[in-house]
């Protein structure tokens, strides 16, 4: 026999709990005077939308104006509107060699003169503190070189810095330290100007990618195990540049190692240019009569080449015929123009980097007789003080007033010639009323009262008109079928409805 466990009122209040009173978060109410100035801001919102809506744009002078005008008032309003097309298509055109002209390749180039030097610590013909009589000739402490590599823009004034053939930095030495004598005899006016404002000036990482220095020894016989050293530049925006890291906006690049011999470096500098740079491939530079060029050029350069032999298809104009020349180079019969781009890609690749050479002397004579440092001429690309002031007026809010006095002037205009076109409705009116006025006015009257029929619904068909085969059909198809003779038969019913209650009442 099984017993039941009564149920406590205890175990029913916890089951069934009643919740607690609901708290409503009400939004406060706004009186009746913030109601009111809603609605009012709500309806000049819309009526400002109507206006514009219906703000007229035309600001041509309506034709058969010129015959009722009195002087040359027309004659003259057409003259300025030809000046103010001209006006507009000019500054037009200047806007787009503007912006053309910012993203063009700059012309502009300045030097980049380094200085490559290197000094010694510990060598052993500094070292004093040797026992001669020990057979261990070794001291404690190793010998160093520390290599010093600095550089400096000057703006050319008018001297053409020290280049070879291949427009690369001259590399031998002694003429490099033969030209920084003669350099110093020469007068301060003819010498290269150093860029001043310190602040705001270039400075030699911002003119490279990267920089690598290769040693000319193996990497087993180097007392630390160095094979060469790398620099590369982050990506970062170099228009500020009084907020940039250490590592992106330096001047002399220093770097120490262990040796007690002379050693054969080379320094290899990659540009950084905007836009890019590339070296071509053979068969595309000897087409285009150059060896690096961005891509922007090459391709202007093919389609200057397709204009003037006549290869663009007459019919596809973007279909482009090759020759024998542009066959060599791409490869292919024909080709469309838009994907031109993806052909030539893989014809272009990364410049050759420039290349310093220099030797690291750590023996005596060499550092004992005053040495000079190493110094090399590199040409560098500057951007066009001209090229920021375009940027800034482009950009500039100055001119947005005189804007808005030329937008709203044109807008009076309009209306005017809106009231014009209204004018020369209502004389053309009263010039036929003036002619016939009995018959002017009948046919006028006709005229209205058949647009209010057609307005009401109540349009009467003659005979003439409801004997045509279109009305003895039905169907879908037919002329009773129609949306108009739904709608003409819907308001016959409701007028004949409308007048039979009215004689009702």
């Amino acid at each position: 026999m099984s017993t039941k466990n009564p149920i406590k009122l205890a175990d029913i209040h916890a089951t069934f709990r009643q919740s607690g009173p609901v708290v409503q978060n009400r939004q406060p109410g706004i009186s009746q005077q913030e109601w009111h100035d809603q609605q009012a801001r709500r309806r000049e919102e819309l009526d400002l939308a109507k206006r514009r809506s219906h703000k007229p744009a035309d600001r041509e002078i309506p034709d058969g104006v010129e015959d009722l005008a009195l002087g040359d008032v027309v004659e003259k309003h057409n003259k300025l509107r030809d000046v103010e097309r001209k006006l507009d298509s000019t500054m037009m055109k200047k806007r787009q060699e503007i912006a053309g002209g910012t993203a063009a390749e700059s012309k502009r180039h300045g030097t980049m003169r380094i200085w490559i030097s290197n000094t010694v610590e510990n060598q052993p013909w500094q070292v004093t503190d040797m026992d001669h009589d020990a057979f261990d000739f070794s001291s404690n402490v190793e010998a160093t070189f520390k290599v010093k590599i600095e550089g400096r823009l000057f703006e050319d004034d008018g001297q053409k810095p020290p280049e070879n053939a291949s427009g690369q930095a001259t590399n031998d030495d002694a003429h490099n330290r033969e030209q920084n004598d003669e350099e110093e005899d020469e007068p301060a006016a003819k010498r290269p100007r150093l860029t001043q404002s310190p602040t705001s000036r270039k400075k030699l990482a911002h003119f490279f990618k990267s920089m690598s220095i290769e040693f000319d020894r193996s990497p087993t016989l180097q007392p630390d195990n160095f094979s060469g050293i790398l620099w590369e530049r982050p990506s970062i925006n170099f228009n500020n540049p009084t907020d940039l890291p250490s590592q992106s906006d330096f001047d002399c690049l220093e770097f120490t190692r262990k040796s007690d011999e002379n050693i054969n470096i080379t320094i290899k500098l990659v540009r950084d240019e905007k836009p890019e740079r590339y070296k071509l491939a053979p068969q595309l530079a000897e087409l285009l009569d150059t060896e690096v060029a961005d891509l922007t050029t090459v391709l202007m350069a093919i389609w200057q080449y397709v204009k003037a032999g006549g290869l663009q298809d007459e019919n596809e104009g973007r279909r482009i015929r090759c020759d024998p020349r542009l066959h060599a180079v791409l490869g292919k019969d024909s080709f469309y123009f838009p994907y031109l781009p993806e052909l030539v890609r893989p014809l272009m690749f990364d410049p050759d980097p420039i290349h310093l050479q220099y030797t690291i002397r750590v023996d005596k004579d060499f550092h004992n007789n005053s040495p000079t440092p190493t110094i090399y001429d590199i040409p560098v690309p500057l951007e066009d003080p001209l090229i920021a002031q375009m940027n800034a007026m482009r950009a500039s809010i100055m001119h947005l007033p005189i804007l808005q006095d030329v937008q709203r002037i044109d807008g009076q205009i309009a209306l005017l010639m809106q009231h014009a076109r209204q004018d020369k409705a209502k004389h053309g009116f009263f010039t036929s009323m003036s002619k016939d006025p009995a018959n002017f006015v009948k046919r006028w009257t006709s005229s209205q009262k058949r647009d209010l029929d057609v307005i009401l619904g109540a349009t009467s068909f003659g005979k003439e008109e409801m004997e045509g085969p279109e009305w003895r059909t039905g169907g879908e198809d037919g002329k009773w079928g129609s949306a108009e003779a739904y709608e003409g038969v819907g308001t016959y019913f409701s007028r004949l409805e409308k007048n039979a209650r009215s004689q009702a009442g």
